[in-house]
């Protein structure tokens, strides 16, 4: 579940505090009521701006132009966002959830919560140094763990376990 606007009133709290936030939400239309929420809460606070679904040539640029990347979700496997932030030298903010810690493991701040949440956001708000410091351990992670020989060598061992002959054999292949 993405949760767009989970982050809402962490981030209003923010500004409350004086930080300068600016929330942008992009990706492609969600189920109705979701979209809908969306829709209101841009129309309601001038700091929201929900971009729809971006063409994959433009992401670089858009990540470029963040301070932060957030990830709501509540359940990941292994998301593409985080992934391209860690590439892209940004510090991540993410729910805390299976996906997220096996990619990020201490690259980021994680967060269970609405106020872990605000917690994390106020952390890198204040501290330049820790983002630029989880920026740089991300983007040394993914360079070290999510590389496309990486990913090669994953599913050539995959493939491998799956078609050894012991494997075909106990599957009726010997007959």
């Amino acid at each position: 579940m993405k949760r767009p606007l989970f982050a809402l009133e962490p981030l209003r709290r923010l500004r409350r505090d004086g930080e300068p936030v600016y929330f942008v939400i992009a990706g492609p239309p969600m189920d109705a009521s979701v979209t809908q929420s969306v829709i209101e809460a841009q129309r309601a606070e001038p700091w929201l701006r929900w971009l729809g679904a971006v063409p994959h040539e433009r992401m670089g640029a858009l990540y470029q132009s963040c301070d932060i990347v957030l990830n709501t979700s509540t359940a990941e496997g292994l998301s593409n966002a985080v992934l391209e932030a860690m590439a892209s030298r940004k510090p991540i903010i993410a729910s805390r959830n299976d996906g997220n810690v096996a990619a990020l493991g201490e690259t980021a701040l994680l967060f269970d919560d609405e106020e872990g949440l605000y917690r994390c956001a106020s952390s890198l708000a204040a501290q330049p140094l820790l983002r630029r410091k989880l920026a740089d351990e991300a983007l040394e992670r993914g360079s070290r763990l999510f590389t496309r020989s990486h990913e090669a060598d994953a599913y050539t061992r995959l493939y491998r376990s799956i078609l050894e002959p012991s494997q075909a054999q106990s599957c009726g292949g010997d007959r």
